[in-house]
């Protein structure tokens, strides 16, 4: 593409343009939310980029990045990340070993709780935390909503999070608590299948997608071994 057709950063572009700080960068994966981008290298580093407010990027700071910019390898505790997902305010990564890690806004608890906890509920947080809940299960793929996440394991089960308003999480009345928005669910749920019936979540291509028709376990056991496009 000519030089000339490149936007200028922060300005619209009618036309697609090659992201200058990926050039040479193998990109696999790529996950937009609500004014943020994210992307996944090859060797599994992630670069976020767009707007900063409540620490979406995951940068230590609620920075604007007007261009891609990798987020600390540190910051998940030096594990290679395996799948993103740009939500509302909010960011979700699976590192090796099934390691959830989320960062962004918690208005919600679409966060989860992480490690190490302080005392006081906390809105905020600059940099991707470990979903300690979930430390004991060997997550394969994240999906970040407007106000909620959802996680689905290697065994085919899928936990949900955050705000609970119009049934989003797929899960039984009770156990919710008042968050900003709504009823909330502050911990990871597991999901049953039976409340899958007429809609719900399934796995498809390797990511968690909503609605659809409910799949069976045997179709759950039969997608989880494909491979992702």
């Amino acid at each position: 593409m000519l030089p000339s057709l490149c936007p200028r950063p922060g300005l619209p572009s009618p036309l697609p343009f090659p992201l200058q700080a990926l050039v040479g960068v193998t990109i696999v994966d790529v996950s937009c939310g609500y004014k943020h981008s994210m992307a996944l290298s090859k060797s599994g580093h992630v670069y976020t980029w767009g707007k900063g407010k409540h620490g979406r990027l995951g940068h230590d700071d609620a920075a604007n990045q007007l261009s891609p910019a990798r987020v600390a390898p540190h910051a998940f505790l030096g594990r290679r990340v395996c799948c993103i997902s740009a939500g509302g305010q909010h960011s979700a990564a699976v590192a090796a070993g099934g390691a959830v890690f989320t960062w962004g806004l918690n208005d919600n608890s679409q966060l989860g709780p992480g490690e190490p906890r302080s005392g006081a509920p906390w809105l905020n947080a600059y940099h991707p935390r470990r979903v300690s809940d979930l430390s004991s299960l060997h997550v394969r793929t994240v999906a970040a909503g407007a106000s909620h996440t959802l996680a689905l394991t290697h065994e085919g089960e899928v936990w949900a999070w955050g705000l609970a308003a119009d049934g989003r999480l797929g899960l039984a009345g009770g156990g919710t608590q008042h968050g900003a928005s709504g009823e909330v669910v502050s911990r990871p749920r597991c999901v049953r299948l039976g409340a899958w019936q007429g809609g719900g979540c399934s796995p498809t291509c390797g990511r968690v997608r909503l609605g659809g028709e409910a799949p069976s376990r045997q179709q759950i056991g039969a997608r989880l071994g494909g491979e992702a496009p």
